[in-house]
């Protein structure tokens, strides 16, 4: 089941008002992309993370993906896998920034 660009927006605007919009500006967020069941965009971030991308699965959970990214080497830093949609901002900023 392939969640719908629509139905990722209509998830995260279930989270408290302006929390994602908060966390894109605190972490610098820019090329932000959604994508068939994904959100991926480029953030600052203190442990060598430069791209977070986030996947909606068909258990009805999110999986985060943390990438450093120089030139043509792309090398995966972290993942955090079967997070429910309340954890996955606490889960960003822990795998972005020192905390």
């Amino acid at each position: 089941m392939n969640t719908t660009q629509q139905e990722m927006i209509e998830i995260i605007n279930q989270r408290p008002t302006n929390e994602s919009l908060r966390l894109f500006s605190a972490l610098g967020a820019t090329q932000i992309v959604y994508g068939e069941g994904l959100v991926q965009f480029k953030v600052k971030g203190d442990k060598g993370v430069n791209k977070v991308v986030v996947k909606y699965t068909q258990a009805d959970l999110f999986d985060v993906e943390f990438y450093n990214i120089r030139g043509m080497k792309v090398k995966l830093v972290d993942t955090i896998k079967g997070l429910y949609n309340d954890m996955v901002t606490m889960a960003i900023w822990k795998g972005v920034v020192l905390v």
